[in-house]
């Protein structure tokens, strides 16, 4: 696989400038802001989908413009992470040359967890310790929180405007959860303290299911425009944060009214810049399973009924989970801006013969909205109704074989 020079050949004028090396390889060197988000997104997708195409020698390969390739795969890349960190005297290795994250040494060390937990190979744990000693001994502030920037040559800091004050409990995917339990226990006590007040103001708030704000606008991510999008996802992830779904779906309705463009994929729907609408997507469609917690369970093959096909164009699928084996959860949207009033749903891995009914969960009453009866392969089509977000359980309707 030839991977585009669009996201990763910016590396070898950073290298250039910054390490005097024009080695355009994109892993090998510090550049841990590309190889380390990149080895945790290869552990979650082998966690989620039990894959092992990227596992194959040389299933990821760079190649530079002059013909170069630099040819890698998950063990090698998460091998030349393992050896970034090993030989840096600061403990933490650099995004831009001389300069370290806390937020992407904190992916890459859930890369290393992650891979440790699919593959048995003991990358994390044979660095864990140091790496704990480098968040807590250089990066960890009095107020209890963490710089997000630090210098590996002279250990200055400094506000870089990404942050609130520079600095943060936790970040990244799952806070902590996966890599250290204790410091994610605490940052979440942390976040907990600041975030409730807040949110149980804005929860009198809502009426009806609905959150009468016009939130402010920030600076985006690029510093050139400002967009409110970056301030409904901070709303939206606190009420998610204290558990209080009602303020959440109010908030998800809030950005819906103020932020519409009016666009579709690939134009951008809301008033924002890509990397803003990716955190609030982030923020909107997060699974039940954040990813520190996919880390942590690793690849388990699924059970149950299976969606296998729907109108993915006119349709977003935000849940399909089976939590017994038995019956599935769904969750769907419409993608546009009107509701469909007959989305196909294939599914499979069913019972055969078995008669299935789908019940419309998204008010404060259960009705059946469609019935089916698998055939001999355990597979069936039905249609239903999709209405703004439509909560949905497929399960049996008798004890035995119709």
């Amino acid at each position: 696989m030839n991977q585009g020079l669009r996201v990763w050949g910016y590396w070898r004028t950073l290298n250039l400038l910054g390490n005097f090396n024009a080695d355009p390889d994109p892993i090998k060197k510090d550049n841990i802001m590309f190889s380390g988000f990149l080895g945790d997104v290869l552990g979650n997708y082998e966690a989620a989908t039990g894959s092992t195409h990227f596992d194959q020698p040389g299933s990821l390969n760079f190649v530079w413009k002059d013909g170069r390739e630099f040819p890698y795969d998950h063990h090698s890349l998460i091998e030349a992470v393992h050896r970034n960190f090993e030989t840096s005297r600061l403990g933490f290795f650099p995004c831009e040359p001389g300069w370290s994250f806390t937020v992407c040494n904190i992916f890459a060390a859930q890369g290393m967890y992650g891979h440790d937990k699919l593959h048995g190979t003991t990358k994390w744990a044979d660095y864990k310790d140091r790496w704990r000693r480098t968040l807590d001994e250089e990066y960890l502030t009095p107020d209890g929180s963490y710089s997000h920037i630090r210098s590996n040559l002279t250990g200055l800091s400094w506000d870089t405007g990404e942050m609130p004050g520079g600095a943060y409990h936790a970040h990244a995917s799952g806070r902590f959860i996966d890599i250290l339990p204790g410091h994610y226990r605490r940052a979440l006590a942390l976040d907990l303290k600041e975030a409730r007040p807040i949110m149980e103001a804005l929860s009198g708030m809502v009426a009806d299911g609905k959150l009468d704000l016009e939130l402010p606008r920030e600076p985006d991510r690029h510093r050139q425009t400002s967009t409110a999008v970056t301030t409904w996802t901070k709303l939206i992830g606190g009420a998610a944060l204290v558990g209080d779904e009602t303020l959440a779906r109010a908030a998800i309705a809030g950005a819906d009214a103020q932020l519409p463009t009016g666009g579709r994929w690939p134009e951008r729907p809301l008033d924002g810049s890509a990397a803003s609408i990716g955190g609030f997507l982030v923020a909107r469609w997060s699974a039940p399973l954040t990813l520190g917690e996919l880390n942590i369970r690793g690849y388990v093959p699924p059970s149950g009924p299976l969606l296998v096909d729907t109108a993915w164009d006119d349709v977003l699928v935000v849940l399909a989970r089976s939590t017994d084996g038995r019956s599935l959860d769904l969750a769907l949207t419409p993608s546009g801006e009107h509701d469909l009033p007959d989305v196909g749903l294939t599914l499979e891995a069913l019972e055969p013969h078995r008669r299935y009914g789908v019940t419309n969960r998204s008010g404060d009453s259960i009705r059946e909205v469609a019935e089916f009866i698998a055939d001999a392969d355990g597979r069936a089509v039905t249609s239903i109704a999709v209405t703004g977000f439509t909560k949905l359980r497929v399960e049996t309707t008798d004890s035995g074989k119709a």
